[in-house]
């Protein structure tokens, strides 16, 4: 009986840790702030396949309702689970995007939006993607630790962010799980 459960242990726990996703810091430096994880969750492609897991950081003590302005300093971390095309970045964005801005609004942050998408590249296994905006500097796009490339438009960060963080997400389990620590009741 004991090696029954021996065998369901070893099989389990390479599933659970898999699932439990990647590790993330509690706190991030942005030259002179410190940004708190707000939360972290799974995007998982039909809910079945683990993609990728996210965690979003931002001062502490701001408010949900806050944390796509201008004023506030943010990071999104994205790290990989498995291939994933660069093009299939720039469709999950686009929809979302066409979702969710009217189209005056989507054409004004169109030359940002292109110029990320020319920045994007395929990823793998362990890959992690970093987008992390600083009021006055920009919107920085990363790839393990290495920057791609900086959008400085306000307008576009705030959009961009609404992806995983806006009122119409490309996942609301997952945007739930990001603002976690900052309650959503605001």
């Amino acid at each position: 009986m004991w090696r029954t459960w021996l065998m369901i242990v070893a099989v389990a726990f390479p599933l659970w840790a898999q699932a439990a996703g990647a590790p993330f810091a509690e706190r991030v430096r942005l030259g002179n702030s410190e940004l708190a994880l707000a939360g972290s969750g799974t995007f998982r492609y039909g809910g079945l396949f683990r993609v990728y897991s996210a965690a979003f950081y931002v001062g502490a003590g701001t408010p949900p309702a806050k944390v796509l302005e201008r004023q506030v300093p943010k990071r999104l971390e994205l790290v990989y689970a498995r291939k994933v095309p660069r093009d299939a970045f720039i469709q999950a964005g686009e929809a979302v995007l066409a979702r969710t801005l009217a189209p005056p609004e989507l054409s004004r942050i169109r030359p940002a939006l292109d110029t990320l998408h020319r920045h994007y590249r395929d990823v793998g296994d362990g890959d992690r993607y970093t987008l992390t905006y600083v009021p006055g500097r920009g919107t920085t796009l990363d790839l393990n630790g290495s920057p791609l490339v900086t959008l400085n438009d306000p307008a576009f960060a705030a959009a961009y962010f609404a992806i995983w963080l806006g009122p119409a997400p490309i996942d609301d389990g997952l945007r739930e799980a990001l603002l976690q620590r900052l309650g959503l009741d605001a």
